[in-house]
C-alpha cells in the first residue's frame, strides 16, 4: 500500500508524519481470535461460539479510512483521505531484471491475502492475452513464476 501523504494539508490541520505513521499502525493490526464459552470455565458450558475478525486492511479504501484525529463533533474528524492519497502500489521499484540474458521488463503479480491463488494466475493469464494483441510488434511476454 502506497500512501502519498500531502504536505500542505497535513501543516494546515496540523498533523506530522509520524501522527499517520502512527495512526496506521494503531488501526491495521492483525488480533487473534478464540472462542466464547471455551475452557477453561467455571462450570458446564452449554455452547461454544468460534469469533472471527478480519484481518489486516487490504483495500486502498480501508486504508482511507483510517482515522487520525477526531474531535466531540463528528464533523472535526480527520481521515487518512483527507490528507493523502492512498494506491496499491509496487513492493520494490529498485528492481532490474533479465530472463535469458536478455534485458526485460518485469510486472510482479502479489496475491492478497485470503485470495484464491488459482484464481489469481487464471485471471493474470487471460488479462495478458488479452493485452497482447495491443503489443508492439516484437513484443511478447514470459510467464515466469517465482515464490516469495
Amino acid at each position: 500500500m502506497r500512501i502519498w501523504l500531502k504536505p500542505d494539508r497535513l501543516i494546515q490541520l496540523g498533523i506530522t508524519a509520524s501522527d499517520v505513521a502512527n495512526a496506521v499502525r494503531n488501526q491495521n493490526q492483525q488480533f487473534a481470535v478464540g472462542k466464547i464459552g471455551q475452557s477453561p470455565t467455571r462450570g458446564r458450558v452449554e455452547q461454544t461460539f468460534s469469533v472471527t475478525t478480519r484481518g489486516r486492511l487490504v483495500d486502498p479504501a480501508e486504508f482511507e479510512n483510517i482515522i487520525l484525529r477526531t474531535k466531540s463533533d463528528s464533523a472535526a474528524m480527520v481521515r487518512l483521505k483527507d490528507v493523502a492519497r492512498v494506491e496499491l502500489g509496487a513492493k520494490d521499484y529498485g528492481l532490474r531484471s533479465r530472463l535469458n540474458g536478455k534485458p526485460t521488463t518485469i510486472i510482479a503479480v502479489y496475491q492478497q491475502a485470503g485470495a484464491n491463488a488459482l484464481d489469481v494466475s487464471e485471471r493474470v493469464r487471460k488479462t495478458l492475452e488479452e493485452m497482447r494483441v495491443n503489443f508492439p510488434d516484437g513484443i511478447d511476454y514470459t510467464l515466469s513464476l517465482i515464490h516469495i
